[in-house]
C-alpha cells in the first residue's frame, strides 16, 4: 500500500504521514478474478478502488441485451461510479473486472471522514477529481464528433496501452460500432501505415 501512496503523493498531492497512516488503516487489498462484477446496475456504489494491478471496465447495459462501454481503468487509475458514489444514488452502470486484478478499496464513509480530518487527503482527492474531470470533458468532446475513425485515432495516440489490452469487442462498444466495423477501422489504419512506409522506401 505504501508504494501506492507514494505514487499518489508524487503525481497529485503530497500526503502527510498522519493521512497516509489513516489510509493504510482504512483501506483493504483484494484480489478479484476476470469477469467478476464489483458493482451491479441498480446498486449504490459504496467504494472507491485503486488499481494496483489489472484492468477494469465500466459499462451500461440496455433493455435489448446490448451494452456500451463508458471507459476502462488500468494500473494506477482510480475507479468508482462517480454519481452513485458521491450522491448515494443507484447506479446505471456496471463495473466489471477485465483481467485478474489486485485492488485497494476504501469505503465512502471512511473517505469522507478522512477528507474532514486531513487537509492533504482533501487536496489529493481534489486534484484527482480535477484530472478525471478534464479527461472526461476531453472524451466527451471526442465522442461528440461521432466519427469512429477519429475516436480510434485518439485512443491510439493517447491510450495506446488500453487499445492493446482491452478486448476488441469492448473497444467497439465504446466507439458505438460493431466489432466487424471496428476490425475494418483497424485494418484501414494498418493499410494506411503500410502505404506510407512503402512510399517512404520508394516502393
Amino acid at each position: 500500500m505504501k508504494e501506492i501512496l507514494e505514487y499518489l503523493s508524487n503525481n497529485y498531492w503530497e500526503l502527510s504521514e498522519t493521512a497516509m497512516n489513516y489510509i493504510i488503516r482504512k483501506t483493504d487489498e483484494i484480489e478479484v478474478k476476470k469477469k467478476e462484477i464489483l458493482l451491479k446496475q441498480g446498486e449504490v456504489c459504496r467504494y472507491v478502488w485503486f488499481i494496483k494491478k489489472g484492468l477494469l471496465r465500466s459499462y451500461e447495459p440496455s433493455e435489448n441485451g446490448k451494452y456500451f462501454s463508458n471507459w476502462f481503468m488500468k494500473e494506477n487509475d482510480i475507479a468508482t461510479s462517480v454519481i452513485s458514489f458521491f450522491e448515494e444514488k443507484k447506479t446505471e452502470e456496471v463495473i466489471e473486472v477485465v483481467e485478474d486484478s489486485h485492488l485497494c478499496r476504501m469505503s465512502r464513509k471512511d473517505l469522507f471522514i478522512g477528507l474532514n480530518k486531513y487537509r492533504s487527503l482533501a487536496m489529493l482527492t481534489l486534484m484527482i477529481m480535477i484530472k478525471y474531470y478534464c479527461q472526461s470533458r476531453l472524451l466527451e468532446s471526442i465522442l461528440r464528433r461521432k466519427e469512429p475513425k477519429q475516436i480510434h485515432q485518439y485512443l491510439l495516440q493517447q491510450h495506446t496501452e488500453l487499445v492493446q489490452r482491452v478486448p476488441e469487442k469492448h473497444l467497439a462498444t465504446f466507439l458505438g460500432i460493431s466489432e466487424p466495423t471496428y476490425n475494418s477501422i483497424k485494418k484501414g489504419k494498418k493499410a494506411e501505415a503500410d502505404v506510407k512506409l512503402k512510399k517512404k522506401n520508394g516502393k
